[in-house]
């Protein structure tokens, strides 16, 4: 492996993956698709309450729409995280799974389930039970400019769980009858008035900007402020941010991953290593707010830097949306600065969720911390104390054509088992594989302990 690895030891990484809006194929028999004009636009109305969306992209979260719709409708304070949903306030309520959706009920669906990067959540409008079918009241489902309308899906599909709120009481009803649909651009300021602006991407609802995290991201934003990467001077965590703040993230992370140390001048950090870039003139913008194409390119740019300096591990889930991720990551940085981390395939679940994923294993958030430093060790990471590994003969394409591990009409069924020795994921490909071996084995070794006699 190159040289640049031996560097690994010094930070880790968590990527987190942004948001893209939902697409409009998934568990969906029909939609109507309404085009966007303007900022906060009114897509579709429900109790009240307005589905938000704005013509430049910057739309809402699906999860805004449903924390405003319990505080409006309901009067109650609500959070959400990742399927999980909880109500802050008033005490003694809280959220059931239900099979008999009715309106007002929250529909979830995970990532995993809908195939796609990121969960999606909706509020039931209707229920035709006839049909099993039920029309959602939802924020932040796009397609080709248009927001998706009074979209219909089967409620009995795999693809969604649905939740009802439930009391002392016993189940919650809507404290107002549902209201038409519009599909005209806002007149005047929406009502309630809701800048668009900032609550775009960078807070989980509308609650005020407050110091704190919100609940659901307090865990995280703690272990970013341990690596010494947020240090929001204001503590505004539930703020949008400026260009500003984000050169003072992005020189933060730099720093994580060894690129620099000085960053004390964050915004001549950001411009030396050429992820941010000033005006035409020569001038920095420091006030504008960020979008999340801005933060994702920079974060981009960072990594890309990170590899072709110290050397990066990508290290996701072994399920199809892990190697989703891992392939998109792959195409975007280079080929040599990279090394490639498997889990095994272990069934089971996180502590957090209540249930398994779609295809049933436990993610890298699961793996017991041994199994994830062997999992680095054999990906090829050096750690301070390990020697350089010997140059050895690599296992070639040839060979694996020769052992019958590509090529022929059982291929697929000898790397499964080749796998399953390895303790390497079903997902991965015939390259995959032998880009593994090489880091686990030198030829000689691996033709003597793979091959039959």
């Amino acid at each position: 492996m190159q040289k640049i690895f031996r560097r690994l030891s010094a930070a880790l990484l968590c990527l987190a993956l942004l948001a893209v809006p939902a697409l409009a194929a998934e568990a969906t028999i029909r939609s109507d698709y309404v085009v966007i004009e303007g900022e906060n636009f009114v897509a579709d109305t429900f109790c009240g309450v307005d589905a938000l969306y704005n013509e430049t992209g910057r739309t809402l979260f699906c999860n805004e729409l449903i924390e405003r719709f319990y505080s409006a409708v309901y009067g109650v304070s609500m959070y959400t995280d990742n399927g999980s949903l909880t109500v802050t306030s008033p005490s003694g309520c809280w959220f059931e799974v239900t099979y008999a959706p009715q309106p007002g009920d929250i529909a979830y669906a995970s990532a995993e389930a809908r195939e796609r990067y990121g969960n999606h959540y909706a509020i039931v409008k209707s229920v035709d039970e006839a049909g099993g079918t039920v029309t959602l009241f939802e924020q932040n489902w796009i397609w080709d400019g248009k927001a998706g309308v009074n979209r219909r899906i089967p409620y009995d599909g795999e693809c969604y769980t649905f939740y009802t709120m439930c009391s002392d009481a016993g189940r919650a009803a809507p404290a107002r009858e549902a209201e038409s649909v519009s599909a005209q651009p806002v007149t005047g300021d929406p009502q309630p008035a809701y800048d668009a602006s900032t609550i775009y991407a960078w807070g989980s609802g509308i609650s005020s900007i407050t110091g704190t995290p919100s609940n659901w991201a307090a865990e995280l934003t703690a272990r970013a402020d341990a690596y010494g990467i947020t240090m929001l001077a204001d503590g505004s965590y539930q703020s949008a941010i400026t260009r500003k703040t984000l050169a003072r993230l992005a020189a933060n992370t730099a720093r994580t991953l060894g690129l620099v140390e000085d960053v004390s001048d964050p915004i001549a950090v950001v411009q030396q290593l050429g992820v941010m870039q000033p005006n035409a003139d020569g001038s920095f913008d420091t006030t504008s707010q960020v979008t999340r194409q801005m933060a994702a390119t920079v974060l981009l740019r960072l990594l890309r830097q990170a590899a072709e300096t110290t050397g990066l591990i990508i290290l996701t889930d072994s399920d199809g949306a892990g190697f989703l991720i891992r392939n998109t990551l792959k195409s975007a940085l280079p080929a040599e600065g990279v090394l490639h981390a498997y889990i095994p395939d272990i069934p089971g679940k996180e502590r957090r969720k209540t249930a398994p994923g779609k295809e049933g294993l436990l993610g890298v958030e699961g793996m017991r911390p041994e199994i994830l430093l062997q999992a680095l060790r054999n990906a090829g990471a050096d750690f301070e104390d390990a020697q350089a590994a010997p140059a050895h003969e690599p296992v070639t394409k040839q060979d694996f054509f020769t052992l019958g591990l590509s090529g022929r009409p059982d291929s697929a069924a000898k790397r499964a088992a080749l796998l399953q020795a390895l303790s390497l994921p079903a997902h991965m490909s015939a390259n995959a594989l032998l880009q593994a071996v090489n880091v686990l084995f030198s030829r000689e070794e691996f033709l003597a302990r793979f091959v039959e006699p």
